[in-house]
This record gives C-alpha cells, structure tokens and sequence, in this order.
C-alpha cells in the first residue's frame, strides 16, 4: 500500500494542527485528529472511517488498524510517520477522558 496525500488543504490543517499541539505540550484537537483518520481510512466499517466521520474513538480497533497500516515499514510506503504517532498520541488521550 502506498500513501498519497490527495489534499493540500487537508495537509496544511493537519501540520498546522500537529504544530500546535506540539507548541502548547497537547495532544492534537478532535478537527486534526479526523482529519488524519480521513487520510487514512479504507472504507466504511474501519475504526478510522468512524473517527473520521463522526469522531468515535474504538481505540483497539484504531490501533489495529494503524499497526497495519505501517507495517513493515512506514516509510517505505511514503506514510508520514508523524501523523502517525499524533494520532496514536490522540487515541490514547482519548481513552483518558
């Protein structure tokens, strides 16, 4: 599987959002976080469509489904590992609450 960014809008709210989160010590917000999921997602069913579409957080399914998305080797795949670990980040966050 090969990752392609298919909006640079959706990349420059997802660094801006990145970048902020980092500036302030936070976990990315709910907006960078689906927007990630979006990036990612294969279909209907998936955790990360759920996330994306309407912010539900099943976090063993998404870390389930990140797990694979990066396996063997996500930069190979040109998936950016960083939008990877903040959504981790957020998904962990998220069972916190």
């Amino acid at each position: 599987m090969t990752f392609t960014a298919d909006d640079s809008h959706d990349d420059t709210t997802i660094a801006r959002g990145i970048n902020t989160a980092a500036e302030h010590g936070r976990v990315i917000d709910d907006l960078t976080a689906r927007v990630i999921a979006g990036q990612f997602h294969g279909g209907e069913g998936s955790a990360l469509y759920s996330l994306a579409s309407c912010g539900a957080v099943d976090a063993a399914g998404l870390h389930r489904e990140l797990d694979l998305l990066v396996e063997p080797n996500a930069a190979d795949h040109g998936i950016p590992v960083r939008w990877v670990c903040a959504l981790r980040d957020y998904i962990n966050k998220a069972t916190d609450r």
